[in-house]
């Protein structure tokens, strides 16, 4: 059983007999199209939402990938991917990409931060594109005001781009790489700050708790 996907599901799947299901799909030997198939069916024959159904979507791919890398990992440049990736296109939130990138500063040892999680995950990347820098623009705009902690400031650059190109996941992402305050707090902030608040918490507390487990800690430079 992947202990670490049921405790990511039970942050915000609270019907523990979907959860069950779920964990055992990711532990089955079923392709990724199989599982992700299986995964919606059983999103909307427990009626989550879509919002959330796309949070559980990000953790089945991650589990898929962070299994089989282990013995690939050069999974991402095999035409096999490239061929799944096309069917793919549209689904899930940034919470996918987090999760790769906080699996690969855990392996090795990185502290972590948004400049980082910018410069030296996405950024870096050969398909790193002006389409993925627009997605990113609210936070690319505005990275000389996040180069310090200050709170009011990075929860009104969340609020003030509600309708950029990252929408509702801005805030949690922002709150998430926030390193003065603590989870809480981040999560008050959010019940009275968010627009989807459901969503929004739900995206946090998967990131807090993937945090916790690998025992990550925030780079400490920041004013």
């Amino acid at each position: 059983m992947n202990i670490t996907t049921e405790k990511l599901l039970k942050e915000f799947v609270k019907d523990h007999d979907l959860v069950h299901k779920i964990t055992e799909l990711t532990n089955s030997n079923k392709s990724l199209i199989e599982k992700i198939n299986e995964t919606d069916k059983l999103s909307a024959s427990y009626n989550i939402n879509d919002d959330i159904a796309e949070l559980i979507y990000d953790i089945v791919l991650f589990d898929f990938f962070d299994n089989l890398e282990n013995k690939n990992p050069n999974i991402f440049e095999t035409t096999e991917w490239q061929k799944t990736e096309e069917k793919l296109l549209d689904r899930g939130t940034e919470l996918f990409n987090i999760l790769l990138y906080l699996r690969e500063c855990s392996d090795n040892d990185f502290e972590i931060s948004i400049d980082d999680y910018i410069d030296e995950f996405l950024m870096c990347e050969d398909d790193f594109d002006n389409q993925d820098a627009l997605f990113y623009e609210d936070i690319l705009k505005n990275r000389e005001q996040l180069q310090n902690s200050d709170l009011n400031t990075w929860v009104e650059i969340a609020t003030l781009n509600f309708n950029g190109q990252l929408e509702s996941q801005l805030l949690p992402i922002l709150m998430f790489f926030l390193p003065s305050i603590n989870t809480d707090q981040k999560i008050e902030i959010i019940s009275q700050k968010g627009k989807n608040v459901e969503f929004q918490k739900a995206f946090l507390s998967i990131l807090n708790k993937f945090k916790n487990i690998n025992n990550i800690n925030y780079e400490h430079i920041y004013n």
